[in-house]
This record gives C-alpha cells, sequence and structure tokens, in this order.
C-alpha cells in the first residue's frame, strides 16, 4: 500500500522528470504494486496506457491549474464556505506532519496538497494512515471524481478509482 501511496503522489503533481520516469517504467511499478493491491496495479497502467507522456502537462493545466478547475487542495472541498478557518485547518496539517518527523517544504506546496498527504501516507505510521484517510481523503474523493467527469478528465479519474481503492480498504 505504501507504494502505491507513493506513486499516486507522483502521478497525481505536476508531471516532472520522476512523473515520466515511472510512467517509462510502469510494468515494473505496477508488478510491485500488484502484491500490495492488483486492482491498483490495473488502474495505474490504464492510466499510463490513456496519456500521451509528452503532452500530460497539458492535460494537467487545463484540468488542475486553469480558472474553472479541479482542485488537488483538500481545504477546497472540506472548508466550502468556511475560508475562514484555512490556517487552522493548514496549521493543523502541518503540526501532524511534523509529529512524525515528516518535514514538508512549504515553500513548494501547501500541507493539504493531496500529492504531499500521499507523500506523508508513504512513509508515515499506521495509525496515521486511518486518520489521514478517514478524515483528509475519504471526503475529498468523490467530490474530486465528479469534477473530473465533468470537466473531461477520464484519464485523471482513473488514479481517484486507485486512490478510492486503498482508501476503502484503510477505512474498512
Amino acid at each position: 500500500m505504501r507504494l502505491a501511496f507513493r506513486v499516486l503522489s507522483i502521478l497525481l503533481d505536476y508531471p516532472s522528470k520522476e512523473f515520466k520516469e515511472l510512467a517509462m517504467n510502469i510494468e515494473d511499478v505496477a508488478s510491485a504494486v500488484e502484491a500490495e493491491n492488483p486492482k491498483v496495479a490495473r488502474l495505474l497502467r490504464r492510466f499510463v496506457g490513456s496519456i500521451k507522456v509528452d503532452n500530460v502537462e497539458e492535460l494537467f493545466v487545463s484540468l488542475f491549474e486553469l480558472p474553472a478547475n479541479c482542485s488537488l487542495y483538500v481545504h477546497e472541498y472540506l472548508l466550502k464556505g468556511k475560508e475562514d478557518e484555512l490556517g487552522r485547518f493548514l496549521l493543523e496539517l502541518k503540526g501532524r506532519y511534523k509529529l512524525r518527523g515528516y518535514d514538508m517544504d512549504t515553500r513548494r506546496e501547501l500541507p493539504d496538497y493531496i500529492p504531499v498527504i500521499l507523500e506523508f501516507m508513504s512513509l508515515a505510521p499506521e495509525e496515521d494512515l486511518r486518520l489521514f484517510a478517514k478524515r483528509y481523503l475519504a471526503p475529498v474523493l468523490p467530490r474530486l471524481e465528479k469534477c473530473l467527469s465533468s470537466r473531461g478528465g477520464r484519464e485523471y479519474l482513473l488514479l481517484v478509482e486507485a486512490l478510492k481503492e486503498l482508501i476503502d480498504s484503510i477505512v474498512r
């Protein structure tokens, strides 16, 4: 499961060199994930097979960065109408990371960026997995899925489905 969280962290982040390397080695990566969760491994293969790795930045920007986009920030879904709670929410999350020795670069991203949460979950102690799955991801994924469906993000829906599979296995 931890490897799957790390892989999803890379694939849901802005496409980088690491993203492209992972995509080029998807068979090896998916084979390793298969031992954790065969369904997630199949979804990872389908995602990489459905995108054009050389043009994936364009797709990412159109879905996640342009106005009227689908957000990869948890607060966009959990705090709608309660934006005055954002500071406290982000401090709480950053505090949870710090408690476990996870030192994130807040100059790069906010603590509630889904790829950051997934990276933490790939390293976190068991007791944190259930908390993070229930509190920060489970309530957000159906809304992200709906947003991607309405904007034609079928490729990224495969990653959300993989993430839902992992979260469901933890929350059950």
